[in-house]
C-alpha cells in the first residue's frame, strides 16, 4: 500500500512539477515580449524625438523655408504622432490581453490542481476500501482454514484416543 502510495504521489509531484514548468516558461516568454514591445515602442519614440528636434534645427537655421512648408511638415508630425499614440494605445491593449491570459492560466491552472487533489483523494479513498475488501476476505478465509484445521485436529485427537481405548482392551 506505501508503495502504491508512493509511486502515485512521485506521479502527482511530477504532473505537477510540469505544469508549473510549463507556466513558469509561458510566463516568462510573455514578459520578454512585452519587454521586447516597449524597447521597440521606446526605442521609435526616441527616434522619431530626433527627428523632431533635428527637423525643428533645420527649420530655425534655414530662414529660406516657407511658412507653408512648415505647416505641411507639422502636419505630417502630427500624424505620424497620433499613428505612434493610436500603436502605444494597441500595444496597452495587447499588454493588459497579456496580463489577462496568464491571470486566466493561472486561474486554470489553480482549477486543474483542485481536480488533480480531488481525484487524488477518491483514488486513496478506493485504494484503501479495496486494500480493507481485499484483507477482510484473506481474513475470513483464514479464519475458515483454521476452524477447518482444529475440526481436523480434533477428529484426529478422539481418532487417536478410540484407537487408544480399543487397543487397551
Amino acid at each position: 500500500s506505501s508503495g502504491i502510495n508512493a509511486e502515485y504521489g512521485r506521479a502527482y509531484v511530477s504532473v505537477k512539477a510540469t505544469m508549473l514548468r510549463d507556466l513558469t516558461a509561458l510566463r516568462d516568454q510573455h514578459v520578454q515580449e512585452l519587454k521586447r514591445l516597449a524597447d521597440d515602442y521606446s526605442n521609435a519614440l526616441t527616434d522619431k524625438e530626433q527627428q523632431i528636434m533635428a527637423f525643428k534645427s533645420g527649420v530655425l537655421e534655414d530662414s529660406s523655408s516657407s511658412i507653408d512648408h512648415f505647416k505641411e511638415v507639422l502636419e505630417a508630425l502630427r500624424v505620424r504622432n497620433e499613428s505612434l499614440r493610436e500603436d502605444n494605445e494597441m500595444k496597452g491593449v495587447g499588454l493588459a490581453n497579456l496580463e489577462g491570459r496568464i491571470t486566466d492560466l493561472l486561474s486554470e491552472l489553480s482549477e486543474k490542481e483542485a481536480a488533480w487533489c480531488e481525484v487524488e483523494e477518491k483514488l486513496k479513498i478506493e485504494i484503501h476500501k479495496t486494500w480493507g475488501d481485499k484483507y477482510q476476505a484473506w481474513m475470513l478465509a483464514t479464519e475458515k482454514k483454521i476452524d477447518e484445521l482444529r475440526r481436523t485436529n480434533e477428529f484426529l485427537k478422539d481418532a487417536l484416543q478410540r484407537n487408544q481405548l480399543g487397543t487397551d482392551d
